[in-house]
């Protein structure tokens, strides 16, 4: 999922994108990273199916826009966390749904059900996702 991101970033011409491992150590540098960060794009599984979160909500800000890849929970508590601050986040609910129908379009050679789409999603995730 890194890469995907790293990908459409480049697509963009997102700027300068730094990616930071628990693996390689460079995790360390988040705090440093991310007070002139942008965006930050967490692509992790960490906070799936509980409360965690990769970052700590006192380095969250107004100016920082914030995407969580993980769907469930939707919003997960960096998200909701992340508002609280100001910040514009959202949850990969929403990234989810977008895959499914694109897909589902391209092998149905038709339009998907979107919003039947959504409301399933939304019915699995509980009934209160950002999809």
């Amino acid at each position: 999922v890194s890469r995907a991101v790293q990908l459409a970033l480049a697509k963009v011409d997102a700027g300068r994108v730094t990616v930071l491992r628990r693996s390689d150590g460079s995790l360390a540098r988040l705090v440093g990273e991310l007070a002139t960060a942008d965006l930050l794009v967490n692509a992790t599984p960490v906070g799936t199916g509980s409360d965690e979160t990769p970052v700590p909500a006192e380095l969250l800000r107004r100016d920082l826009a914030v995407l969580d890849l993980v769907y469930r929970p939707s919003p997960t508590r960096l998200v909701r966390e992340a508002r609280a601050a100001g910040a514009s986040a959202e949850a990969g609910a929403g990234i989810l749904l977008g895959q499914a129908w694109r897909s589902l379009e391209l092998w149905l050679a038709g339009p998907a059900p979107v919003e039947v789409m959504r409301a399933a999603l939304d019915a699995e995730l509980g009934g209160d996702s950002d999809a």
